[in-house]
Formats: C-alpha cells, sequence, structure tokens
C-alpha cells in the first residue's frame, strides 16, 4: 500500500511538472551537413513584396543563433515558377503564390539523404494572405520563421492553438501576437542540432537525360521516380503518407520515400478552422 502511494504520488508529479513545450523538437533526426560552424544557408526568394519585410525579420532573429548564418539570396521573381517551387540543391528557395483555398497557409519541404537534408522549400499562400484575417504581419511573420525553420530540421515546442503563447513561432497559437520569432530554447535546440560536424551531406540530384528510356535506358526511370527534385506539392496526395498531426488532430507532417535512403518530408500549416478531408 505505501509503494503504491509512493508510486501514485510520483505519476502526479510527473503530471504536474510536465510543461506544454517540448524539450526535444528537433523534427527526426534531420539536419543540414557542415565541417564547420556557424551553418551556413543561402534562402532565395520569388515572394510578393509584402513578404519582403517578413523573410527579413525571419532571417535576422534565427541568426541570432550562435550555429547558423542565414544568407539571403537571389530575388528569383519571375525566373522560377512559384506554383511549383522546385528547390534548389543545397538552398532554400521561398515562394509566395495564390496556391487556392487548399487549406493551408504555409509549406515546408524537405530534401533528405538519410537524415542530411540537401534542399529545402517554404511556401506560403496568398490565397488566405490577402484575407482580412490574416492580412498582417504578425501572421506573415509567424508563419515564414516557423516554415523557414523547418527548413533547417526544427519541430514545434507546442502544438495546442489554446494554450498561452510560449513567446516563440514554434508555438502553435490562434493568436500570432509574441509568437513571431524564435526564444531561448529554440536556440538551445539548435545549438544540440548542429553541435558534430560532418562530412558530407549527400549527393546532388544527377542532371536528367533527354531522350526518354529508348536512349537514357534505367536512368530515366531513376531520375524520375529517385531524383531529388521532385516538387513539393500542394496537395495531400502530393506528400505522401501522413506521420504526424497538429494539437487538433489534423495531419500536418508526411513523409514520400523516393528510394536509396532519399525522401521528402512536408509540413503543412494548417488555416485556423479548417478539417483536411483523409479522403484527398
Amino acid at each position: 500500500m505505501r509503494k503504491g502511494a509512493i508510486t501514485a504520488s510520483l505519476a502526479t508529479l510527473v503530471v504536474l511538472t510536465a510543461g506544454p513545450a517540448s524539450a526535444d523538437h528537433q523534427w527526426g533526426d534531420y539536419h543540414w551537413a557542415r565541417d564547420a560552424n556557424p551553418l551556413l544557408l543561402t534562402i532565395h526568394t520569388a515572394v510578393g513584396s509584402q513578404w519582403d519585410a517578413s523573410v527579413d525579420h525571419s532571417i535576422v532573429e534565427w541568426n541570432k543563433s550562435s550555429v547558423l548564418n542565414f544568407i539571403r539570396g537571389n530575388d528569383l521573381s519571375g525566373q522560377v515558377r512559384t506554383k511549383k517551387c522546385n528547390p534548389l540543391a543545397g538552398e532554400i528557395l521561398v515562394c509566395s503564390d495564390t496556391y487556392g483555398f487548399r487549406g493551408w497557409l504555409g509549406i515546408a519541404t524537405i530534401w533528405a539523404d538519410g537524415s542530411h537534408i540537401t534542399q529545402g522549400t517554404t511556401q506560403v499562400n496568398d490565397s488566405y494572405f490577402d484575407t482580412p484575417s490574416y492580412n498582417r504581419s504578425d501572421w506573415r511573420n509567424l508563419v515564414m520563421c516557423q516554415e523557414l525553420a523547418h527548413d533547417i530540421g526544427l519541430d514545434h515546442q507546442d502544438e495546442n492553438f489554446n494554450n498561452a503563447n510560449l513567446g516563440t513561432c514554434m508555438d502553435y497559437s490562434n493568436d500570432p501576437t509574441g509568437n513571431e520569432q524564435p526564444n531561448a530554447h529554440d536556440y538551445e535546440m539548435l545549438e544540440t542540432m548542429y553541435a558534430h560536424l560532418d562530412t558530407g551531406g549527400g549527393d546532388p540530384p544527377p542532371p536528367p537525360c533527354r531522350g526518354g528510356w529508348r536512349k537514357c535506358g534505367n536512368d530515366a526511370l531513376t531520375f524520375r521516380e529517385v531524383g531529388q527534385d521532385h516538387p513539393a506539392g500542394q496537395e495531400m496526395g502530393d506528400w505522401g503518407r501522413a506521420i504526424g498531426h497538429d494539437g487538433a488532430g489534423r495531419p500536418d507532417t508526411f513523409v514520400k520515400e523516393l528510394g536509396n535512403g532519399r525522401r521528402k518530408i512536408t509540413h503543412v500549416f494548417w488555416a485556423r478552422s479548417y478539417r483536411p478531408s483523409m479522403s484527398r
């Protein structure tokens, strides 16, 4: 009886001391390979002018980390197809477009060779951000800050939309006020994730063979099915199987196996009231 009472007391203590924030919020074990810190990572953009301030804000805030140095690269507007937002090997591409009322505000996609991220994209959906509900700098800052963090392997601290804000963009919320930037726990997690050094992050995808299977043989199939430049996609059918759910029970993390240890992992930031149909 005494033993049972002690066990019950310990269980109660665990419940009382457990906070909503995740102590370890790395996205799986995915990270960018590098042989020195800080990680130097270029972010190219193909976004509307209304996103420039949020991109700059997110870069400045994440660069307060001792292990990360985002570099704003080229403005590729008019040079890339933002509806596709195809990845750039070894870099991050951020796109904005009116992707339609598909339920999502933002999508972050990483392509990984084993545990090493080889490229990443962020897509933000102007179909929603042009509406009064989301056409605000705090919503833009939260979503951009969070999606760029997914592109470097960071996950959420909290996925409950209805509790008090944690003061980080890695916290789901119905009100983004105060959740527009990383907090100390995010920087600590990045230091843990990027404490070790690597010797390589996987080979870039081979160039496509022109001429189809008659000319290229198996290389044509290999590039199409295994190549790293599978598009990010905007629908659940493009993302693969669901492997994670948000606090509202909606699937928000997906993986698509590309073969030879390579995979595409997608995180979806759903609009607040949207309920995705699992039949899609």
